[in-house]
Parts: structure tokens; sequence; C-alpha cells
């Protein structure tokens, strides 16, 4: 995993998710049971879940995965989409990361702004970034 994409996933077991009593719905059941096939790479199973859940994070993740995969088109299209939805700075810092990476530096600054801006404890990871 690219440990400079920020990353939600902290799941040691799939029995801590299925133990757990803090889910609103069941949309967020499954979303943190994508969580969980995400961390263990089973890859086409979090997809599922991610889609089906339909959530805030679920976008997010989404482009978290496909950047895991190398799967940049994707990751770039369900990061736009959690900015859209859910204006998240760390899908702007993310796609700033990966616009950084193909030496896009003018949408990468745009990224990096967007979520500096709105979140401004970014700058500290942005600086020890680049």
């Amino acid at each position: 995993m690219d440990t400079n994409i920020k990353s939600t996933h902290d799941y040691p077991n799939i029995n801590d998710i299925i133990n757990s009593e803090s889910y609103d719905n069941a949309f967020d059941f499954i979303l943190h049971l994508g969580i969980y096939y995400h961390d263990i790479k089973n890859y086409d199973l979090a997809i599922k879940c991610y889609l089906f859940s339909n959530t805030y994070s679920a976008a997010f993740n989404l482009g978290l995965l496909y950047s895991e995969i190398n799967d940049i088109p994707n990751a770039i299209k369900y990061y736009k989409l959690s900015i859209i939805r859910y204006n998240d700075t760390d899908s702007m810092f993310n796609l700033g990361i990966i616009y950084h990476k193909q030496n896009n530096m003018k949408k990468a600054k745009k990224y990096y702004d967007m979520a500096t801006k709105l979140d401004p404890s970014l700058i500290t990871k942005l600086k020890s970034y680049i």
C-alpha cells in the first residue's frame, strides 16, 4: 500500500466488524465489511460492498482502493465524487498526490490548496510529502 495516500483502515479481523454495535444502519455495516475486505486485499468484494453501501466513506475508500491497485482513472473518478458530494479534504489531498506523481503540478497544487485551506493540519503532511 502506498503509505503517502491517506487511509482510514484499521480493522484487525472480521469479528471486530460483526460484533460491533456501533452501526447506524445496514449500509454502515456493509461499508465496514468493505473496509475489512479491502484490508485483506479482496478487492472485488471490497468494491461490491463500497458500491452497495453508497455512504460518505464509500467514495473515498473506492478512490483509495483504486489508487492501491493502480487504476488511476477510477481513483480520480471516486475521489472527485467524494469531493463533489462531501467536500472531503482527504480526497482532495489524495488527488493532489496522484497529480503530483503524474508531474501535473498545476492540478496537484489545486487539490493540495483546496485540502489545506479547509484542513490546515494537512499542511504538515504535505511538507513531509513534497
